[in-house]
């Protein structure tokens, strides 16, 4: 892997920041929740080493559930005046002063959650969301985190203007050059809103006494105080999403602000999909919808709908698969990622050439080399044959269902806008969400789609 190189910052900046805010009480309770393998347990360490030279009491419990790189992790930090009894370990219900969250998904756990008290605590939070194995958190029903459902989880857990989250993820790869540098870029973070009851000058003795990548770990922590001070500090570049953002903002996903962004995002998509008259089949579908809603006076509905009609619209065959591994933008970032000359192999299973898996009895890929480029590139200039009668791929059981999704799902659209009403608003929103989960190639996604159909059907019942 290519480590990308540190941004380079005036060394003034970071040498004369400006005081933090006012500090808490010396008593804190702190929840640091993280994963495995990225150095959760050391800022632990850290932070109650700070307290120790600055002659205060502190305890440390961790808890590191089965101990795996990249499980969750958390540390229950106390600190308090010196000789102070500090009670239990972990940290209680509704007791936290501070959950800094290193990694949402890892925060949003019950055990984390609970720890946050509407009146008291203040949330600091790392905005990036990676996918996680399906024992550290409910996923969606396609596999990946539910953005949507991470935030529902703190909503009304902490009071207005005490929750700040950062997109440290990639902060600390533009500034550091390496996401490990996440941890203690929060941690300067969460210190110059003066949120922990310690000085600059104990935490970086601490860093120095701790004697492991010293000039990395004092520059991360002065990055993060920098990003406090100065969020256009933090600015991303123009096609990059936003790197600071409140609560109340929700994550950014790639769909803009509002409405209309997330409009003209999804539509743009379905355009390079295929062409002008398929993007306006989409926006004609769409605009059908926004126009009920309106009338009904209720919302959410158009919302849901814009991904998961962009989703169906452009479901992946030959063509797709063809256009995106031939993208230039893509070859681009692989050669950004991986140091050295890259060697292209794609791993394929043509309906023509593809063995079955004598152990699944699914379809078995194989791997061509660097000359299947050529090949690929002439199937992604065919895609106008896309769905007519000269498609030599839309006769597979597979493209006729696709097609009949999106048949079936602009249906469910209509069905919405004729019968949408006040009191049902928030059951048709669930119907329209729900095809999301038709994900996957072949017999996956003919199995998703059946779940999907019979779920949406015991959800019409409720209508």
């Amino acid at each position: 892997m290519r480590k990308p190189d540190a941004a380079a910052i005036a060394p003034e900046r970071l040498e004369n920041l400006p005081a933090p805010a006012p500090r808490p009480s010396a008593t804190q309770s702190l929840m640091v929740a993280g994963i495995g393998g990225t150095g959760v347990v050391t800022v632990g360490a850290l932070l109650a080493m700070a307290a120790h030279l600055e002659g205060k009491s502190a305890s440390v419990f961790d808890v590191t559930g089965l101990a795996q790189k990249n499980g969750a992790v958390y540390s229950h930090i106390r600190l308090g005046e010196a000789g102070q009894e500090l009670g239990p370990q972990r940290i209680g219900t509704g007791e936290a002063d501070l959950l800094l969250a290193f990694d949402m998904m890892a925060a949003a756990d019950p055990d984390a959650l609970k720890t946050l008290g509407a009146a008291r605590s203040t949330l600091i939070a790392n905005s990036a969301i990676a996918p996680a194995a399906s024992f550290q958190f409910a996923a969606s029903e396609a596999g990946l985190p539910d953005r949507a459902a991470i935030l529902d989880r703190f909503a009304g857990r902490v009071g207005a203007g005490c929750s700040h989250m950062i997109d440290g993820t990639r902060i600390a790869k533009a500034t550091c050059g390496d996401t490990i540098a996440i941890n203690m870029l929060m941690v300067g973070y969460a210190f110059q809103l003066g949120r922990l009851a310690l000085s600059a000058e104990a935490i970086e003795r601490a860093i120095d006494l701790n004697g492991v990548a010293v000039d990395f770990n004092t520059r991360a922590f002065r990055v993060g105080r920098l990003v406090a001070v100065d969020p256009s500090f933090a600015d991303p570049s123009p096609d990059d999403s936003s790197a600071v953002v409140g609560l109340g903002d929700g994550l950014r996903d790639g769909l803009g602000d509002g409405l209309g962004d997330g409009l003209e995002f999804h539509a743009g998509l379905v355009a390079a999909y295929q062409n002008a008259a398929w993007e306006d089949r989409y926006r004609r579908a769409i605009s059908r919808l926004a126009d009920a809603e309106a009338a009904k006076g209720v919302s959410g509905l158009t919302a849901a709908a814009i991904p998961v009609l962009s989703h169906l619209m452009r479901y992946k065959d030959e063509y797709e698969v063809a256009r995106l591994l031939t993208d230039r933008h893509f070859e681009d970032r692989l050669e950004r990622t991986f140091e050295g000359a890259p060697r292209f192999e794609f791993n394929l299973a043509p309906p023509i050439l593809a063995r079955t898996d004598a152990r699944t009895g699914r379809p078995g890929k194989r791997a061509f080399g660097p000359w299947m480029r050529g090949p690929l590139r002439a199937v992604a200039g065919l895609r106008s044959l896309r769905g007519t009668m000269a498609d030599p791929f839309g006769w597979t059981a597979e493209r006729r269902m696709e097609r009949a999704l999106i048949d079936w799902y602009e249906g469910l659209i209509d069905r919405c806008a004729q019968g949408l009403g006040a009191g049902s608003a928030e059951t048709w929103t669930e119907i329209l969400r729900a095809p999301d989960a038709i994900r996957g190639f072949g017999p996956v996604k003919a199995a998703n789609a059946a779940r999907v159909r019979a779920r949406v059907d015991a959800l019409f019942a409720q209508l």
